[in-house]
């Protein structure tokens, strides 16, 4: 069953992996581009032998810890669980049969246009700041002006706001499915040729099936966490929920409306800046956001998590 359905109340990483998606060593083949790497992992371009289907392929460095494999293969199973959504990365398969010598090949959708903060830092000088006097948004518009496929500029608030919809539209999916993504940003938002927003990198997300609530065990470095997109009660007591990525989904709005800006720039991780936003103190307006959307914004600041 490659629908990806779940066991009730067990979480999606801690159920056997499904073999159906398996994809031998000798069936894909790793390109040389790199579409993005981190401390721990790398993404290569790449295509699938028999289709010549293109491909993302996601892998862990040499030597790395196990837990930084299980993660990946974690995040391989919250995407089996998950399916098929028009805004949420697709998994294609992937190849574990050298997973005993530390290597592991997770293989989804190539996406074309790239993240969307690198997009919105590249282009922010052709953005067209004249906003429309009205606006219809659906998950059928773009903008004629603009087409992910050919990266046809300039583009305009529109798009923005489409690109806002698409992915209070996948999160609003994720949460219907009970899983936690962990790390909304822009960097973590693909645009794929097809006119779609596609919400990827699934490495910190969390799976609840029986929970409201589920707190992170494991006492990370905060540096090394995505502070700036973080919930006021994931800083103070790593507790992450839906209601934290309702927050992460607002610092998301603003990177968008202030093309690719980076939130609290200045400022570094410290126990002031967690008094800054206990104080109720939060990002600016964005220049480009209409103050009905920076409302939005606000509301998904509120330290109490269940008035988000």
């Amino acid at each position: 069953n490659r629908s990806g359905s779940a066991v009730p109340h067990e979480f999606a990483q801690h159920m056997p992996y499904n073999r159906d998606f398996e994809i031998d060593w000798d069936d894909f083949q790793i390109g040389d581009e790199k579409l993005g790497e981190g401390a721990f992992g790398v993404v290569f371009k790449g295509n699938l032998l028999e289709t010549n289907q293109t491909v993302a392929i996601k892998t862990v460095r040499a030597g790395v810890e196990k837990a930084i494999i299980l993660a990946l293969l974690a995040e391989l199973k919250t995407l089996i669980y998950l399916g098929k959504h028009e805004n949420i990365i697709q998994i294609i398969g992937a190849c574990t049969e050298f997973l005993r010598h530390g290597q592991v090949y997770v293989m989804v959708e190539y996406c074309a246009g790239g993240s969307l903060d690198s997009f919105l830092r590249k282009n922010a000088d052709t953005f067209q700041s004249n906003r429309p006097t009205a606006i219809e948004v659906s998950q059928n518009t773009t903008p004629e002006i603009y087409s992910f496929g050919d990266y046809e500029l300039p583009f305009n608030i529109t798009n923005l706001m489409n690109w806002s919809v698409q992915i209070a539209h996948g999160m609003n999916y994720l949460e219907s499915m009970k899983v936690i993504h962990g790390d909304l940003a822009t960097r973590n938002v693909l645009l794929s040729s097809n006119d779609q927003i596609k919400i990827t990198d699934f490495g910190l997300s969390r799976q609840l099936l029986s929970a409201e609530t589920y707190t992170k065990k494991t006492q990370e470095n905060f540096n090394n966490l995505p502070w700036r997109w973080l919930a006021l009660e994931t800083l103070k007591s790593l507790d992450y929920s839906s209601k934290t990525d309702v927050w992460s989904f607002g610092v998301t709005l603003w990177e968008i409306f202030t093309l690719g800006q980076i939130p609290y720039a200045g400022m570094t991780w410290s126990d002031e800046f967690l008094q800054y936003l206990e104080d109720d103190l939060r990002l600016s307006p964005p220049k480009h956001a209409t103050d009905a959307i920076y409302k939005l914004m606000r509301q998904c600041w509120i330290a109490e998590p269940k008035k988000r």
